[in-house]
């Protein structure tokens, strides 16, 4: 009987123990259920945290992809009529590699996360890597960069300034710019997807024009009838950003980071049902990703079917019930979100745009 009392005595302490450990977990599961419904900011910055460490990093690599299960399988060399070739290449589930390429054969190549089909592209059209630029720091726009370089040691790597891009050779702030053989490449801060984040300017000697069109690997800052999620920054930083690019000149050739054409396109043809430059450029889309082909814009084209550039356009203005600019981005972004509009807006309905919160 003593033999069975000690014995009892651990199990019960053990049960217990457990059953403390099982609540204090259903507790903390509840907390965390909680915080996720009434904070949701704060889950998307813890995963935002791993996403850009190495964990995010170990990520992306294991999501690289064979060509032939590339998102968008008929990636073909864009000739421009100014002797440029542009590449896009499609790389894990939605992004876009690039490689550029003039008439002598030196390429330069854009937001490598996957090194391999760089490489085949090299030497399938013959070319000499000279540089490797990157937009910013997030990993798939630059994972491939170390191994890149193991199979082109030559090469420069561009890269923003404050950031840690790995391989870097040089960091440039906005307005900086290289002279590759006859390109010439020049940075643009547009800091707000992240605060480091920069856009590059590819032109050609001589008067810009639809015959010489100047290039925007605009990474994710800017997309067909988009922009980049506001992860480090607001409305507020985004806007002088978005003034920048406005200004562009029109026949600017756009170069985004994913291909989000078609989402962005339905996105905005029921925002601006009235639109009839968004429902044409959705059609010509479908068309392109129905035939596994990547779809492209300018920068005059962006500003009649992206929302993000037309504030000042009264559809605009009704659609989100404000005219102040940075409100109405503010407003472009939690709408493309999914979240809910302001408190307001039912109200605003049918009633003349404000400024006001």
């Amino acid at each position: 009987r003593g033999l069975s009392l000690s014995l009892s005595a651990p199990m019960d302490l053990f049960s217990l123990s457990s059953l403390s450990y099982m609540l204090l977990f259903l507790v903390g599961l509840v907390a965390l259920g909680a915080l996720i419904l009434t904070k949701p900011d704060i889950l998307l910055r813890v995963l935002y945290l791993l996403f850009t460490s190495r964990l995010g990093r170990a990520w992306v690599r294991r999501e690289r992809r064979a060509p032939e299960s590339a998102h968008t399988p008929n990636c073909l060399p864009i000739a421009l009529p100014n002797g440029v070739t542009v590449l896009p290449l499609a790389v894990l589930s939605d992004n876009y590699s690039y490689l550029v390429w003039n008439q002598s054969k030196e390429a330069i190549a854009f937001d490598v996360s996957d090194p391999a089909p760089v490489q085949r592209a090299v030497n399938e059209h013959g070319l000499r890597m000279i540089a490797l630029f990157s937009t910013h720091h997030h990993w798939d726009h630059c994972a491939g960069n170390e191994e890149l370089v193991a199979l082109f040691p030559h090469i420069q790597v561009i890269v923003p300034r404050g950031t840690t891009i790995p391989s870097a050779t040089r960091f440039f702030a906005d307005g900086d710019s290289i002279q590759v053989a006859d390109m010439k490449v020049t940075a643009i801060h547009t800091p707000c997807h992240t605060m480091t984040h920069m856009c590059f300017f590819v032109t050609l000697p001589g008067e810009l024009s639809a015959k010489n069109p100047p290039l925007l690997m605009s990474g994710d800052c800017l997309f067909v009838a988009g922009t980049g999620k506001f992860f480090e920054g607001t409305a507020r930083d985004m806007l002088p950003q978005l003034q920048k690019l406005r200004q562009l000149p029109a026949e600017t050739r756009l170069f985004s980071g994913h291909e989000y054409a078609c989402r962005n396109l339905k996105w905005a043809a029921k925002l601006l049902p009235g639109n009839k430059s968004i429902q044409d450029a959705f059609a010509r889309a479908q068309v392109a990703e129905n035939e596994g082909r990547p779809f492209f814009t300018s920068i005059g084209e962006e500003l009649e079917i992206n929302p993000f550039l037309r504030w000042d356009c009264a559809e605009v203005q009704v659609a989100t019930c404000f005219v102040d600019a940075e409100l109405i981005v503010r407003e472009l972004r939690r709408l493309k979100n999914g979240i809910r509009p302001t408190a307001l807006y039912d109200q605003r309905l049918g009633r003349a745009p404000t400024t006001q919160l």
